[in-house]
């Protein structure tokens, strides 16, 4: 549902709220995270150097490297067509919207609760979590234990 209401640009970002009069200054709407920029789907999904920091290492997890696009559509394509088999394009997808729906949980985390960002525990649980889906729901059928899952180089392995 993250993962959709991002694609719609539906998402409560900072931007969002802004033109619906919610946010009203400058301020309030800064990414929470960096500061830097407005937090926008683009920038909070994308750009923010704290996402790229994870997705860097999603991608390091993988055994895939490549230029992202800064834009949420583009970057789906692009991180979906590392797979040349269906059931990896899958379990890409499925991972690119575990990760989504994870960056939107410790935003939320980080905004109302305080919690701090923490890339490589945010990384260990995307791992986990894309374990246990793959597991629940057969994305890929591998019989890998966690261990191997969570090391390096994931594409090849199944492969």
């Amino acid at each position: 549902m993250t993962a959709w209401r991002m694609l719609k640009n539906r998402l409560p970002t900072c931007d969002n709220l802004r033109k619906m009069k919610i946010l009203l200054n400058d301020e309030e709407s800064k990414c929470f995270e960096c500061g830097m920029q407005e937090e926008s789907i683009n920038h909070l999904f994308l750009i923010c150097p704290k996402t790229d920091e994870v997705w860097n290492e999603v991608q390091k997890w993988l055994g895939v490297a490549t230029v992202r696009p800064n834009h949420f559509e583009k970057h789906l394509g692009t991180f979906t067509s590392f797979g040349k088999e269906k059931k990896i394009r899958n379990l890409l997808l499925a991972i690119w919207v575990g990760c989504i729906w994870i960056l939107w949980k410790k935003r939320n985390e980080r905004r109302f609760s305080g919690k701090e960002w923490n890339c490589k525990n945010f990384v260990l649980e995307i791992k986990i979590r894309l374990w246990s889906w793959n597991r629940i729901f057969e994305i890929v059928d591998d019989g890998m234990d966690l261990e191997v899952w969570c090391s390096n180089d994931l594409i090849c392995k199944l492969l």
